[in-house]
């Protein structure tokens, strides 16, 4: 989702630049076409603006959203979204109330998404860092959703796909982690 953010200034720089073509002097008023545009580029500059006011003030970059102006609930990650979106908005409200993961403390605020595409399975999509904490992830939701019955493990994956962690209630029972 950041990434996409990131991509938004490029796409509507060149919305805007197509909008202000043809013969119009810097004296003339734009046309009613232009005005969709410059509504894009206020609300990216909007998110842009809070983004670099949260990092100036120290905020990491992975966690510039703390206020969750830019979280969108995740879609399409799996044919057990509905579920997913369940358990991950419990996993939130367990950070008490966190609207979003970068409203959690690190590394939780790596994660970018969630989804399900097997039955008893969480799957969190995280950011491709070096972080070495992702067991830490699996476990935390894990601990925070395991009064959840249908839920059998937590599985954390790179947005790439690269497979990071696994915790489930086998683990668990073996550890007093919770």
């Amino acid at each position: 989702m950041k990434k996409t953010l990131m991509l938004l200034p490029v796409l509507a720089a060149l919305a805007l630049t197509g909008c202000s073509a043809g013969n119009q002097s810097s004296d003339t008023t734009p046309s009613g076409a232009a005005t969709p545009g410059a509504t894009v580029s206020t609300e990216i500059s909007d998110t842009e603006a809070a983004k670099a006011a949260a990092i100036e003030s120290g905020r990491p970059e992975s966690a510039w959203d703390k206020k969750c102006i830019a979280w969108e609930t995740p879609s399409g990650n799996g044919d057990n979204q509905d579920w997913a979106n369940e358990l991950g908005s419990k996993w939130l409200d367990s950070h008490n109330g966190a609207g979003c993961p970068d409203a959690i403390a690190w590394p939780s605020y790596y994660v970018e998404s969630w989804g399900s595409s097997q039955d008893g399975e969480l799957i969190f999509y995280a950011e491709d860092t070096e972080s070495t904490e992702w067991v830490s992830i699996a476990q935390d939701a894990m601990c925070k959703l395991s009064d959840e019955e249908s839920l059998e493990s937590v599985r954390v994956l790179t947005l790439s796909g690269e497979a990071k962690a696994h915790w489930g209630r086998s683990e668990m029972e073996k550890t007093s982690v919770c």
